[in-house]
């Protein structure tokens, strides 16, 4: 069929193979060109194997261009060019040059590889990391200590995040961390019930909070709050008015202009109940344990029923006065099992020595003192010596009204003179008889033995009987009428 050609041009195949000139060639239908067949419909151009242009139709056609450098479009809005082994690709929200791609617009795929990532469907995954489209990022081989032992780590699209350990080189600040029931506001540990606000935010004059649980909140408890912004922490206290299944209905003033999700609400007590405070740093007078209660309605009715560490915000509401300054143990009763060691402060009333007690005019002294009990007017050595400016003994007058108090039957024939206070009467060293020893029937007997307060192995008692009415025998013999109101 008809072609158009350079007329020494023998073919592409020979000018490719360097064994026949260059040329071109326009051609419609089937043809040959020097034992090189083409069919329809034709354009060639050819230089060498790396340079030209060859369009067909054969096999549903075929367009072969070959450069050395190329250019296509324009250089103000979009082009493809290449040259020296690089291409570039520009158009208005794509470049590429030097393999570098700079783009904007979107990309999508959801098979494939990306930088050592595998690309799927909702995620992006690596070895052992996965990145979700759901907003998690978490080991591939996390799984969390709420079902057993715990490993990997993960970041929840919730903001819940899940470690083995955390290492922070710079400040943690928070202002509210919980763990079960322990919660922290601003750097005191709040141990009591408490909940987080669930569902939408919360502005200022909502009063009608949604929480995760109102299990155990009653009206008339006191909630607190802390938020952070950008001047720092705020807190916010509310009164609990009434409550519903999930639900706290409260009055409040306001001061947190919004809360989240996730907010911390915790209880600082209803009427005759309390909390525990650990403060560590949060004010002035720290740190200090404090187990209040609250007595009353109102905000400020607490009552600090424990205190262990600095005693300073007590202040002078104490019997012991200000106790600014001072660190110890506040409490209303203490029991103890084991020692008490103490080398300064009070007791009763007494102040504690290293090696006394005292309070005025009067002391306590272990063996390195002089005096065992010292006052004004009266000494015990260690040795037994007693010493006393004024000494006056108890003497007890026996008549009919109380001797029964004093006159026991001694099993036999006779009557005990009671000195021990063991009849009901008083413990003395000095009795005047005026009614002779009696049974308690009335009759009359000797005295055949005393009973002293104390009687013991070497020890010497001396007792003082008067005897002031005629008629008193002793199981030796009987004293005289003539005899009454002597001593013996």
């Amino acid at each position: 069929m008809a072609n158009i050609r350079t007329i020494d041009y023998k073919g592409s195949d020979s000018a490719s193979a360097g064994t026949g000139p260059k040329g071109w060639m326009f051609w419609s239908g089937s043809t040959t060109v020097s034992n090189q067949t083409y069919s329809g419909l034709g354009l060639e151009l050819m230089d060498t194997s790396e340079s030209y242009l060859k369009f067909t139709t054969a096999d549903g056609g075929d367009l072969d261009l070959r450069a050395k450098k190329f250019y296509v479009g324009s250089p103000t809005s979009q082009f493809i060019s290449g040259s020296s082994g690089a291409i570039e690709i520009s158009s208005s929200n794509f470049h590429l040059t030097g393999g570098n791609v700079v783009m904007s617009g979107n990309i999508t795929a959801n098979t494939g590889n990306i930088g050592g990532w595998h690309i799927a469907s909702t995620a992006l995954t690596a070895s052992n990391i996965i990145l979700s489209s759901s907003g998690t990022i978490q080991t591939a081989n996390f799984q969390s200590s709420l079902f057993g032992t715990g490993q990997g780590w993960k970041i929840g699209s919730d903001g819940i995040a899940e470690f083995e350990e955390a290492r922070i080189r710079g400040t943690l600040s928070t202002a509210v961390f919980e763990k079960d029931t322990i919660s922290a506001v601003g750097g005191a540990v709040i141990i009591a019930n408490a909940t987080t606000i669930t569902g939408s935010e919360i502005s200022s004059s909502e009063t009608t909070f949604s929480v995760a649980s109102s299990a155990g909140f009653v009206a008339g408890e006191y909630l607190v709050a802390k938020a952070t912004s950008s001047t720092g922490f705020t807190e916010e206290t509310f009164k609990v008015e009434s409550v519903a299944a999930g639900q706290l209905m409260v009055s409040r003033s306001g001061a947190i202009p919004t809360m989240s999700s996730g907010q911390v609400i915790v209880s600082k007590g209803a009427s005759g109940s309390g909390f525990i405070m650990l403060n560590g740093s949060s004010g002035a007078d720290t740190p200090y344990i404090q187990m209040a209660v609250r007595t009353g309605s109102g905000i400020d009715d607490l009552e600090t029923k424990v205190m262990l560490g600095d005693l300073g915000s007590l202040a002078s509401s104490t019997t012991f006065g200000d106790l600014s300054g001072q660190t110890g143990l506040y409490t209303d009763n203490v029991y103890l099992k084991g020692a008490i060691s103490a080398s300064a402060g009070e007791i009763g009333g007494y102040s504690i020595g290293a090696n006394k007690l005292s309070t005025a005019g009067f002391e306590i002294a272990d063996s390195t003192q002089t005096y065992a009990i010292s006052s004004s007017g009266f000494t015990v050595k260690h040795n037994g010596l007693v010493a006393a400016s004024n000494f006056a003994e108890k003497f007890v007058i026996v008549g009919a009204s109380n001797s029964a108090s004093y006159f026991s039957n001694n099993g036999g024939d006779g009557v005990n003179l009671i000195f021990d206070g063991s009849g009901g009467g008083e413990v003395t060293m000095n009795m005047q008889l005026n009614v002779a020893p009696r049974l308690a029937n009335g009759t009359i007997k000797p005295i055949q033995d005393i009973i002293l307060p104390l009687e013991a192995t070497g020890v010497k008692m001396e007792a003082t009987v008067i005897i002031n009415v005629a008629g008193v025998e002793f199981d030796e013999g009987t004293i005289a009428a003539s005899s009454a109101g002597v001593t013996w």
